[in-house]
């Protein structure tokens, strides 16, 4: 069996920052799966599933959401429920809105 040498081409420095320069102001712009929302745009009171936890939205902060996961099924609950930190980009689906709802 032959090796095959492939024939290298350099690259400039200049091309290499034009090139970065441009992956980082094209973005792509993330959303969420299809029936589901962030977490983010879910309002105070809201209850969620993400994954098996159903969850109450209650304080919106910097980077995190706090809710009150109130059943899950896993074998290990205690550790599941209570008040938790999830993100912002957590993936929900809405199981019911909150009666303040504008």
């Amino acid at each position: 069996m032959k090796k095959i040498e492939l024939e290298r081409i350099p690259i400039k420095a200049s091309e290499i920052t034009k090139l970065a320069r441009k992956a980082l102001r094209n973005k792509p712009t993330w959303k969420p799966s299809k029936g589901y929302k962030y977490l983010k745009d879910c309002n105070m009171g809201d209850m969620v599933l993400a994954g098996n936890q159903e969850a109450i939205v209650t304080e919106p902060e910097y980077g995190e959401i706090l809710v009150i996961s109130s059943n899950c099924s896993n074998e290990d609950k205690s550790f599941y429920l209570g008040s938790r930190r999830w993100s912002t980009k957590t993936e929900v689906k809405i199981i019911r809105r909150s009666k303040n709802e504008k």
